[in-house]
């Protein structure tokens, strides 16, 4: 992880990290817990962010029903390629 965040550093790179992290009963096991912490730590290191799939996901769709009219509109966005 060290390695990572200094070349990222060192390169003037931003790592994002866009996790899925599956919770039993809704709650993390301690690696689970782990690799929240170090997901996180080389993002905010880097000057990237860090996002959450699950909690994306689930404001995507209570965005999507309130506003239905934006999700097509936000389909046809193409990502950047480098």
């Amino acid at each position: 992880m060290l390695d990572a965040i200094e070349e990222a550093q060192n390169n003037d790179v931003l790592l994002f990290s866009v996790r899925y992290t599956g919770a039993k009963d809704g709650k993390l096991n301690a690696r689970n817990k782990y690799g929240v912490s170090v997901m996180e730590r080389i993002s905010l290191e880097t000057g990237g962010a860090d996002f959450d799939a699950r909690a994306m996901l689930a404001t995507a769709l209570r965005r999507s029903a309130r506003e239905p009219e934006r999700v097509v509109a936000a389909s046809a966005v193409v990502p950047l390629r480098a």
